[in-house]
C-alpha cells in the first residue's frame, strides 16, 4: 500500500480516501472486486488515475485500505484496553454490531462477491493479521502450548466461521453467536493456561 501515512489526516488526502472507499463499496455492491476497474473507480470519484496511483498500487491495495478503515471505525486497534479474557467477545461483537446495522449492505457485497472471490480473500487476509497482532501481544501467549501463528489462525477461523454463520447462513443470533465464540475460544483466554 502506498498511503502517506503522515498525511493521511490532510484535509486533501481524508476527503479523497473518503472517497475512494466510498466509490469501490458502492461498485462491490454491484459486482465482484475483480470486475471493477481503476478507470471506472475514477470516473466515479473524479479523481484522475494518477491521483489513484499516488496512494494505491492496484484496487486490492484500495480493498485493503477500505478493511483498516473500517477496522478503525469498529476499534479494533484498541483490543489492548480490553481485559484479556473478554477481548475475543467484545471485538466480535464489536464487529457483529458493524456489520448488523450494515447488513443490507452486507447482503449486497454478498451478493456480488462470491465467498472464494477477491474481496473476500482480502478480508480473510484482514482479519488474521488483526487477530495475529492481537494474539501475538496478549501477555498470556507466551503460556500458549502452540505457537502464535497457529493461535491466530485458529481465533481467525473460528471469528469468520461464526460471522459467516451469521451473515451467510442467518442461522444463528447475536447471542448464540457471542455464546458460541465463548465456548470455542473462551478457554483459551483464561490467564491460568499453563504448558
Amino acid at each position: 500500500m502506498k498511503i502517506d501515512q503522515i498525511n493521511k489526516n490532510r484535509g486533501f488526502t481524508k476527503r479523497l480516501l473518503h472517497d475512494f472507499t466510498a466509490a469501490l463499496m458502492e461498485l462491490l455492491q454491484e459486482k465482484s472486486l475483480e470486475r471493477i476497474t481503476i478507470a471506472e473507480l475514477c470516473a466515479k470519484t473524479s479523481y484522475p488515475r494518477s491521483t489513484f496511483y499516488n496512494y494505491f498500487e492496484d484496487i486490492y491495495s484500495l480493498m485493503d485500505y477500505c478493511w483498516e478503515s473500517i477496522g478503525a471505525r469498529i476499534k479494533i486497534d484498541k483490543f489492548q484496553d480490553i481485559e484479556h479474557d473478554k477481548r475475543t467477545l467484545a471485538l466480535f461483537e464489536a464487529t457483529y454490531d458493524y456489520m448488523d446495522a450494515r447488513r443490507p449492505v452486507i447482503d449486497r457485497l454478498l451478493r456480488s462477491n462470491r465467498v472464494d472471490g477477491a474481496m473476500l480473500r482480502s478480508l480473510d487476509a484482514y482479519i488474521k493479521k488483526a487477530v495475529f497482532t492481537m494474539v501475538s501481544s496478549c501477555e498470556f501467549s507466551a503460556q500458549y502450548p502452540i505457537p502464535n501463528e497457529i493461535m491466530a489462525q485458529h481465533y481467525s477461523n473460528t471469528v469468520q466461521m461464526i460471522l459467516s454463520t451469521c451473515f451467510l447462513d442467518k442461522s444463528i443470533t447475536k447471542q448464540e453467536a457471542l455464546d458460541d465464540i465463548e465456548f470455542l475460544l473462551g478457554t483459551l483466554e483464561k490467564a491460568s493456561v499453563h504448558k
